[in-house]
This record gives structure tokens, C-alpha cells and sequence, in this order.
């Protein structure tokens, strides 16, 4: 078996579970911006939190696409169901699933759990 045959059996075509360590925070949506606003290069992958700042000059799609989502969630991006731009500016633009390779790099860049708000806030109407 050839070097190819091996990462693409290894990393592509198998399912990939997310390895979140037992002690791994919480962030509420006000912690998630707090950090945004001290700098913070932050995405949302499904629940996690994870930290762009140091990676985000390595992502082989360059900073452009990071940049562009900080504080966002990046989940239909990473699972190839959106794209951020057309690709060949003629044809539709492509989404782009990325490999199990790079699901194991999101595990080193998990930070935290995103916990959203489960209950709807109030809202007083008054009618007239």
C-alpha cells in the first residue's frame, strides 16, 4: 500500500469523533464575545469553541477565510455544505469537506463547549 492509499484510507473515509477533554469550559454567548473583544480569534465548529489565533497563519485556505468568520459558526463550511466564495467565478461555487486530517487538527484547537441560550427571552407587548 502506497503512502497515498494509506492517508487516504487513515484519514478520509472513515467517520472522525472529536476528541473534548473531560475539563473542557463552557462558553455562553457573552464569555464568547468577551473573548472576541480582547482579541481573540474564535469560531464555533457544531458545539465547540475553538481558537484560531495561532493557526490561522497555517490554514491551507488561507487567513482570508478565518478572518472573514471570526466569531462565526464555521460548521457548514467545514462540512463542505457552503462556500465562502465561487470557485471558478463561471461555475457554482463548491464547498470543500475537509478530511479527517484536518478534524484532528480542530481537536488540538478546542478550547470549549458553546452553550447557547436554551431559553427564550421575554418579550412584553402591550396591546392597544
Amino acid at each position: 500500500m502506497g503512502v497515498y492509499e494509506f492517508l487516504h484510507r487513515s484519514f478520509i473515509s472513515k467517520d472522525y469523533e472529536y476528541i473534548v477533554k473531560k475539563n473542557t469550559p463552557n462558553f455562553s454567548p457573552a464569555d464568547f464575545n468577551e473573548q472576541l473583544l480582547v482579541g481573540k480569534k474564535l469560531v464555533v465548529l457544531d458545539d465547540l469553541v475553538l481558537d484560531m489565533t495561532k493557526y490561522i497563519d497555517y490554514h491551507p485556505g488561507g487567513k482570508f477565510v478565518l478572518n472573514v468568520n471570526n466569531g462565526r459558526d464555521i460548521s457548514k463550511f467545514f462540512y463542505g455544505g457552503y462556500a465562502l466564495e465561487g470557485n471558478d467565478g463561471n461555475a457554482p461555487a463548491e464547498g470543500y469537506n475537509h478530511s479527517n486530517y484536518a478534524k484532528m487538527i480542530v481537536d488540538s484547537l478546542i478550547v470549549g463547549r458553546y452553550q447557547s441560550e436554551t431559553e427564550p427571552q421575554t418579550v412584553l407587548c402591550r396591546v392597544n
